[in-house]
């Protein structure tokens, strides 16, 4: 079951920051560390995943020079007549404020120890144009970026921009480097929105009254013949680009993460 990889590809694109987007957007975005509980919300018919329980953390920092995030997670995953999976997953992200350049560092571990390590760096030779991906590490390897490829947080910037009075939809290629086929056909619609945001939990008490919209990635391998996503993700998310809960849909069964605690972070002083 190819659980670790597509997760953290699902996470991606939600799971790093943006800056303010162009006029009539959403908001500008609020730096901050997020803690999530993670459970099973679904599963298909043959029960191929019994339960999921765990967290993940992310710290989005911004600094002068672009934007990082520091994302922990622990899931235990039970499924049928086997010992559950534990995977830890560690991930560390740099984005530049241009949107050219990107690194990424990445590793999972197992219950038996058993380790994955992913490092790399990418670039794009300007706005709109393709670019290059270099992996170091589980092995040496480069390969061009299409056209039009952007970031994940140029890819978190577009959905906050699209947020608005009316529903939209757009579609973007994206490269986030946490899997080892990380290139992916996102599309993106966000909904109408809430002026007031609508009920909040305890936890997300630092963004009530904030406008909200309801929202929905579908992620497509790049250059994939199938006609249905590789995973999918809806959400809640208010106008300073958090989300308070979102569903992750990995077609045989679906993950439900909850806000459990939530910190904005103050804002650099630059030039």
């Amino acid at each position: 079951m190819r659980v670790r990889p597509i997760l953290c590809a699902a996470l991606a694109a939600l799971l790093l920051p943006t800056w303010a987007g162009p006029a009539g957007a959403a908001g500008k975005f609020a730096p901050h560390r997020a803690l999530y509980d993670m459970s099973l919300k679904s599963s298909d018919r043959d029960m191929s995943v019994l339960a999921v329980n765990g967290e993940m953390m992310a710290d989005w920092g911004e600094t002068c020079e672009g934007w990082t995030l520091e994302y922990r997670s622990a899931l235990e995953i039970e499924v049928p007549g086997e010992d559950a999976m534990r995977i830890t997953t560690n991930v560390s992200t740099w984005e530049a404020r241009d949107g050219l350049s990107y690194r990424f560092t990445v590793r999972n571990v197992e219950r038996d120890g058993d380790e994955e390590r992913i490092e790399g760096t990418a670039r794009l030779d300007g706005k709109g144009q393709g670019g290059t991906a270099h992996y170091t590490k589980p092995e040496e390897k480069a390969f061009t970026l299409p056209p039009g490829t952007i970031f994940p947080t140029a890819h978190t910037e577009a959905v906050l921009a699209a947020a608005g009075d009316q529903p939209a939809s757009f579609r973007r290629i994206v490269f986030d480097g946490l899997s080892t086929d990380s290139l992916f056909d996102v599309s993106a619609v966000m909904g109408a929105p809430n002026p007031d945001g609508g009920p909040v939990r305890d936890a997300a008490k630092p963004i009530a009254g904030l406008k909200s919209w309801p929202a929905h990635l579908a992620f497509f391998h790049y250059a994939s013949q199938d006609a249905a996503p590789d995973n999918e993700m809806s959400f809640r998310m208010f106008a300073n680009g958090v989300e308070d809960e979102m569903t992750i849909d990995f077609g045989r069964f679906k993950v439900l993460a909850k806000l459990k605690a939530l910190e904005l972070s103050p804002r650099p002083t630059c030039k």
